[in-house]
């Protein structure tokens, strides 16, 4: 393990996170701002958020590719500022194309940023609870998002403004290794380590962006207010928050393994119960509490088994992006109108049951065997 990043690098990576994960969550929830602002249909603007999930899978898989070339500070400040610019471009665009292309470089830097960041906090902390602090500070960013866009008549001049802040965060590229790390050779990455962590991982990012997805509409469907069902929305995002803080803190003794196997079965079991109306609610925020620490432990647990730790991760991070895109699209077919072949939380236990399977069997192969829940 390396020498921990300096106080100003670590604070300067957590607010940075709470501003990726404040854009990321408020870029859906102004959509329906934006549509007006831009003159668009009901139902269109989707190809802002699937531009912005491309920037970010582009950019993890260059990453990947080429992270034995370049020092992880130099693209750590490359992704702040790919991300600034971004965010003032779509603070400062005057038609949609131009906003999408804007969405698409912001998407950049969040990809970069998420991916070397972890990896360093993964690399040069003791233990994952730091790791788990750093994805609090994203899950904090998710709440404060899309209650600004509440705020806010409109959400355009706001993004100028992050850019700004986004440009104080540039000492955050001190907390990566100054080396690159040496180029892989073959051994480093197999293919029977990568496959079991990328598959339970995909399902996993499916599972989490499918419940902050569809957790609404099921509720409206049930009779809730609109407004309401937002505040449970909002409650299902603070629990994924709280639970990287809590559940790291009375785990510490568990093995990394067992701590996603746990965790994954308990937010499985959390979903089923929300086929019951009453206790629907309840159960999301449950699962949320549960799902927390799910991707930071398991970016630990790969970089304990493995020399090469972010060509790993990035699989890991590709794997999560493509689960976010694509799996909440297959809930939606699954569950709704006009030929539901399964209600939503039901097309979620589906997942979460899937996501326990890939988690059971990485862990039958792949055991950590120490605990990694120290500071």
């Amino acid at each position: 393990m390396s020498s921990e990043p300096t106080r100003t690098a670590t604070a300067a990576a957590f607010a940075f996170f709470v501003l990726l994960g404040g854009v990321t969550a408020a870029l859906g929830a102004a959509l329906p701002v934006l549509r007006a602002e831009y003159g668009l249909a009901a139902g269109e603007g989707g190809s802002l958020i699937a531009c912005y999930s491309f920037g970010g899978f582009t950019a993890i898989a260059l990453c990947g590719l080429f992270a034995h070339r370049l020092p992880g500070p130099l693209v750590l400040r490359l992704s702040v500022v790919l991300f600034a610019a971004g965010c003032v471009g779509m603070g400062l665009a005057d038609t949609w194309p131009v906003l999408v292309t804007a969405g698409a470089v912001t998407g950049l830097g969040y990809g970069g940023a998420v991916l070397h960041l972890n990896v360093a906090f993964a690399q040069r902390f003791d233990g994952v609870l730091m790791l788990n602090f750093l994805n609090a500070a994203f899950g904090a960013g998710t709440i404060t998002g899309p209650l600004a866009v509440g705020w806010m008549p409109t959400i355009t001049p706001a993004f100028p403004v992050i850019g700004v802040l986004a440009l104080l965060c540039l000492p955050a590229g001190q907390a990566a290794p100054r080396h690159a790390p040496p180029p892989p050779s073959r051994h480093h990455l197999p293919a029977g380590l990568l496959a079991p962590f990328t598959l339970m991982v995909l399902l996993y990012a499916g599972l989490e962006t499918g419940v902050g997805a569809w957790q609404a509409t099921h509720l409206i469907s049930q009779g809730l207010p609109p407004d309401t069902a937002v505040h449970w929305v909002s409650a299902f995002w603070a629990a994924l928050a709280l639970g990287r803080i809590v559940i790291p803190l009375v785990t510490r003794t568990q093995p990394l393994h067992r701590v996603v196997v746990y965790c994954l079965a308990a937010a499985t079991a959390a979903l089923a119960v929300a086929t019951i109306p009453p206790l629907t609610p309840y159960a999301y925020t449950a699962a949320g509490l549960c799902l927390a620490p799910v991707i930071p432990v398991a970016v630990a647990w790969l970089t304990g088994r493995t020399p090469a730790a972010p060509q790993a991760t990035a699989f890991l991070f590709a794997a999560s992006m493509a689960g976010s895109t694509t799996l909440p699209l297959l809930v939606g077919i699954l569950a709704t109108p006009p030929t539901p072949a399964l209600p939503i939380p039901l097309a979620l236990t589906t997942i979460g049951a899937a996501a326990l399977a890939a988690a059971l069997a990485t862990a039958h192969r792949h055991a950590s065997p120490t605990p990694g829940f120290r500071r």
